[in-house]
């Protein structure tokens, strides 16, 4: 048998594994960010694919962090009701 969690140990989980998802779409910002200035005046069609590829990781890093929307009055309660703990 698997080990059984307590309420307050899944919610420090699923918290983390937010963040860490919320640093991966951050990391891809950076990323694209660094190529849109490799490109800026050399090829401007791979600049705008990067800009486009940056926008996305931004969009997906709000989606899951939800803060700078004002959507999450308190995690660990949106934790609760959507898990039903």
């Amino acid at each position: 048998m698997g080990k059984l969690f307590t309420e307050l140990e899944v919610i420090e989980l699923l918290t983390k594994e937010r963040e860490r998802a919320i640093k991966i779409a951050n990391d891809f910002q950076l990323k694209y960010q660094e190529q849109i200035s490799l490109y800026d005046k050399t090829d401007q069609t791979q600049r705008y694919i990067a800009e486009q590829e940056q926008e996305v990781a931004r969009k997906i890093e709000i989606s899951i962090d939800g803060r700078t929307l004002g959507l999450e009055p308190k995690l660990q309660n949106q934790i609760k009701v959507d898990y039903k703990l």
